[in-house]
């Protein structure tokens, strides 16, 4: 997971503008974001680009990667953007509690702050998804069928590399 471009507001920077451009002409389906999964495919096309979502005022999207030996990242990155979509309110909540425990003052959280605590949840998945069940695994897979890949058509690359994840884990595949 990749940090969003500094100076890009409401457009996209030109590096995932790039990254999208580039899959234009590898095989998809229409509603398919760009994401695939190709054996010859260039760097730029490894990577998919969630939905933007804003959170406290800051608007946020996250970079992931859609390439063999990376599934963790693949999974951690989409549990952490589903986090902050549904359960937005504890994800600032929380922040806005331990900011102040901190610092003794609440302040408002910028779009870099609240990268930084997207950081810190990838991060945690990331740990977490490494020493899991392997139910556990699919729990987490469960809620994103739900959260995620139902209100968001065209990620199966992405799905695909979770689910061959949740097989080297020792997780069912169905």
């Amino acid at each position: 997971m990749r940090r969003r471009d500094k100076s890009a507001t409401k457009t996209l920077s030109a590096e995932v503008q790039n990254v999208m451009d580039s899959t234009d002409n590898l095989p998809h389906t229409p509603d398919d974001h760009g994401i695939s999964l190709t054996a010859h495919a260039p760097m730029e096309a490894r990577q998919f680009l969630t939905p933007s979502l804003v959170v406290d005022g800051s608007q946020l999207a996250f970079v992931g990667p859609i390439e063999p030996g990376r599934e963790a990242e693949t999974f951690a990155t989409l549990l952490t953007f589903t986090t902050f979509a549904e359960k937005s309110d504890s994800v600032i909540d929380e922040a806005y509690t331990l900011a102040c425990a901190s610092t003794g003052t609440s302040s408002r959280l910028d779009e870099n702050r609240w990268y930084d605590i997207a950081r810190e949840y990838y991060e945690e998945y990331l740990e977490q998804l490494n020493t899991a069940s392997p139910a556990e695994l699919q729990s987490h897979l469960d809620w994103l069928d739900v959260h995620f890949f139902a209100r968001h058509p065209g990620y199966e690359g992405a799905r695909m590399m979770i689910e061959r994840f949740l097989v080297t884990h020792g997780g069912p595949l169905h």
